[in-house]
Parts: C-alpha cells; sequence; structure tokens
C-alpha cells in the first residue's frame, strides 16, 4: 500500500529538524516547520537560518521562495508529524524528555483521535544473577508490564507490554522450579489510583520477586519524577517506585532510583516493582456512572475517589449507583467547582505545576508559591488574580500546558496554552528580569507566567 503525504509537520527547528524539513519541502511537498522560537520563525519565514550548517541556507531559501516550507509556533493539521526536538540530559546524566513530552502534547489539539494521555513511557527491565548451591551459575532476564494512558474511544490498557515485542509471560509456578526465585506478589497496583477521565489510565503492575540465594541484579525503568499528564481536561496518572527489603526486616524498605546496575543482594531480598499508571483522557465527569460503579466494584477505584474525581455516589452495600445524588453532585461540581476539595486542590497543583515546571520541592510549596501575588508583566496582573478571573467565570473546567520553552542566554521563552469549553488561547511570554540575581529558574518562571497571564487576558477578553 502506497501512502501519499501531501503536508508534513516538523516540530523542532534545530540542527535536525530545519533540514529535514528544507529537504522535504524541495521534494515539492508541502511542509510546516514548528518551533517555540519566535525569533526562529521569522528567521525562516525570511529564507535565511539561524544555525550554522555549510549549504543549508541554499535549501532553506529555495524551499521558502518556492512557498513550500513555512514556520509557524503552533502545529496544525498534517498528513505526518516528524518530532525533531532536543532530547538533552540532565545534570546528573539522565536523559530530559520534556521537550519531547511536551511536543507530543502540543499535537493533542490537532490530533484528538489519535493521541493517548501520558503512559508509563517505557518497560522495565530487570536482570538477576547468582550461584546456586551446586556451583551452578543462574541468571534470568524479565520484562514487565507498564500501562496506557486513556485513548479517544477507551480506557487505558492495564498492565501493558509497551515498545516490547516477542516475549512471553512465564508461569510463576515454572519459573520457581528452574531457578533459586520466588515471585511473592504479582498483581495490579491497589496503593495508588489511574489518571481520572472520560477513559480513565491503565493501572500498572506490581511485581516482587524474592531471590533465594545471595545475587546480583540490574534495573531500569522509567517515570519515577515524570508523572503520566492527562489530557482534555483528564487527571495525571501516578509514577512509579522500586523498593527492596528483606522478608526477615520486612519494614527496613530501601526506595531505589529508575535505573541501577549491578548490585549485590542477599538471600531472602525481595525486589519490588510498581509500574507507572497512565494519566485520564477528557473530562472525569463524563464518565458514565455505569462505568464508575464497575470499576468500584473491581477494586479499580474507591467509593471516595467515584465521588471527588467522577462526582459518581456509589452505594456499596446495593452495588448500585444512587442516581439522583449523583446528578445532583456532579451538576454541583460543574457549577461549584470549590463545592469540592479535590477540583480546586488539584487544579492548583496543576497550575503550580506548569507555571513553577523548574521546581523539585513538595507540592504543598509549590502551590502555596503559585498563589502568591507575583506581578506579572501584562498591565500589573497577578498569577493568583488569572487564576481567580478564571475560575469566576468558567469554573474549574480549564486547563493550562506549556507546549515549548527555550533559553538564550538571559532570554527565556516560554509557549503555552489555555483550554476550556472549546475555547482556546495561546501565547508566548518572556522573562523582564535578567542579570546575576535570576537563574535560569526564575527566568522560566517568569516567562511562564506572563504566558499564563496572557492566554488568560484573551480567554477572557473573547469570551
Amino acid at each position: 500500500m502506497t501512502v501519499e503525504f501531501n503536508k508534513i509537520s516538523v516540530i523542532g527547528l534545530g540542527y535536525v529538524g530545519l533540514p529535514t524539513a528544507a529537504v522535504i519541502a524541495n521534494r515539492g511537498i508541502d511542509v510546516l516547520g514548528v518551533d517555540v522560537n519566535s525569533e526562529t520563525v521569522e528567521t525562516i519565514n525570511r529564507g535565511d537560518i539561524h544555525i550554522v550548517e555549510p549549504d543549508l541556507d541554499i535549501l532553506v531559501r529555495s524551499a521558502v521562495s518556492s512557498g513550500k516550507l513555512n514556520a509557524a509556533i503552533a502545529p496544525e493539521p498534517a498528513d505526518a508529524f516528524i518530532i525533531a526536538v532536543p532530547t538533552p540530559f540532565k545534570v546528573d546524566h539522565k536523559p530530559d524528555l520534556t521537550f519531547l513530552e511536551q511536543a507530543t502534547k502540543a499535537l493533542a489539539p490537532v490530533l484528538p483521535e489519535e493521541i493517548i494521555a501520558g503512559s508509563s513511557a517505557s518497560l522495565s527491565f530487570v536482570s538477576y544473577s547468582g550461584i546456586r548451591p551446586s556451583g551452578d551459575y543462574w541468571v534470568f532476564l524479565e520484562v514487565n508490564e507498564g500501562a496506557y494512558g486513556g485513548r479517544p474511544r477507551s480506557d487505558g490498557p492495564d498492565s501493558i507490554d509497551n515498545l516490547m515485542a516477542n516475549t512471553r509471560n512465564n508461569p510463576l509456578e515454572d519459573l520457581a522450579i528452574h531457578l533459586p526465585m520466588i515471585c511473592d506478589r504479582y498483581e495490579l497496583r491497589d496503593d495508588v489510583l489511574p489518571g481520572a477521565g472520560r477513559y480513565r489510565g491503565g493501572i500498572g503492575v506490581v511485581k516482587s520477586q524474592r531471590v533465594l540465594t545471595d545475587a546480583f541484579m540490574t534495573h531500569e525503568n522509567e517515570r519515577h519524577q515524570d508523572v503520566p499528564w492527562g489530557i482534555f481536561g483528564g487527571w495525571e496518572g501516578t509514577t512509579g517506585k522500586v523498593e527492596i527489603y528483606n522478608v526477615s526486616d520486612p519494614g527496613n524498605v530501601r526506595d531505589m532510583p529508575a535505573k541501577f546496575s549491578g548490585i549485590k543482594i542477599n538471600a531472602g531480598d525481595v525486589h519490588a516493582f510498581y509500574a507507572p499508571c497512565g494519566g485520564g483522557y477528557g473530562d472525569p465527569l463524563e464518565r458514565p456512572a455505569s462505568q464508575v460503579l464497575d470499576d468500584v466494584l473491581d477494586d479499580f477505584c474507591t467509593v471516595e475517589h467515584a465521588s471527588a474525581a467522577y462526582g459518581v455516589v456509589v452505594d456499596l452495600a446495593k452495588e448500585t449507583v444512587d442516581e439522583p445524588a449523583t446528578e445532583s453532585l456532579r451538576a454541583q461540581m460543574r457549577s461549584q467547582p470549590s463545592a469540592t476539595t479535590s477540583a480546586p486542590e488539584r487544579k492548583a497543583q496543576q497550575v503550580a505545576r506548569e507555571v513553577v515546571p523548574a521546581q523539585r520541592d513538595s507540592v504543598e510549596s509549590r502551590v502555596s508559591e503559585s498563589m502568591q501575588p507575583t506581578k506579572s508583566c501584562d498591565h500589573d496582573q497577578t498569577v493568583a488574580s488569572a487564576i481567580s478571573e478564571l475560575r469566576g467565570t468558567f469554573g474549574d473546567n480549564w486547563s493550562f500546558d506549556i507546549v515549548y520553552h527555550t533559553s538564550n542566554r538571559s532570554l527565556t521563552e516560554v509557549r503555552g496554552e489555555l483550554r476550556v469549553n472549546g475555547g482556546y488561547a495561546s501565547e508566548t511570554g518572556t522573562n523582564s528580569n535578567t542579570g546575576e540575581d535570576y537563574s535560569a529558574g526564575k527566568r522560566l518562571r517568569a516567562a511562564a507566567e506572563q504566558c499564563f497571564v496572557r492566554c488568560a487576558q484573551k480567554l477572557l477578553r473573547d469570551t
């Protein structure tokens, strides 16, 4: 089968994205290049380039003059999308996937029927090895399941292999017969809940493997810090974790990082892996009450969470939904979100995470800090007052996401999107604070706050 592409969008116009876009455009295909930096967009649309690459200026000038290459800040519908954003390393040498995830989220408005909410992002790979009492060497490699985010027409799959094929789930009894290992626990997580939504996120697996001899092990996984995001009003999911403890002292638990290699463990040690849970897709209040009831009866959701997240009142004794109470609660949550504690707290936390993305302290301190009357650069309006106006006009049915952010010396630029009930505003913010006293984090926060306030002003003005 031959697939024809009439228009291609390249997300990220750096040393990979711009040459890719120019080559495709010069083959006669319409190309929209997307970059968060407005100066980069303007430069390319003039037929110039902002990077140093031999002969690239000739390609770009030809593509722009022919009308086949255009640049913009926000994505538009296309037949295919190529993501070519940076994937730098953090100071601890861990990959920083921020640009990639923000690019993926930026495609949501133009791919609402194809994109999913945040998932576990990668599989969990573990290797165990040791010496049997007989002196023979033993080794075991396994791949643990993750979970997908909610999808346009269905819940995210629970406990599913992702990015891996041609593996099988061996019976635990078979493994115990052939290896000095015992699986103490293998089931869906019950310590956390997946992201709520019209279509909820998938539930991650928990698997506890106990070794019967001294051994060495290696493990790699993702999303111990970066939470799988919710989309189109869905709630975010939950991160994963890894614990090691000995059955003789189960209260002495070691919290492990997502990746470690060649550590020694002792006989009786248990390696417990908890996979991330996916984010939700769509407004939780739109989820049919019957599906929420099914989740409660299947122990995928608690009665309290059904009420707080979905506005569904469950009579557990009768195993039924209280329809009048549910209708009343949902109406209250839609019109007066402050009537419940979970919705406003969740929104405040969401805004705090997005407006202050560089912070790594507690959620409580970020919420309180973001609600302080910090002055923005637009008409002296504050972030807190913008939130107040949005809530006064739209209740809690809005969401703000940072699509991209970039820094060049002392200038930081942020592109964000504010959505509410089908309305949409996208603006760019920059930092006005410069000098040695302002860290990269402070500049990023200032730019994000200005972006958020501008989006709020535009959306409120156009309403």
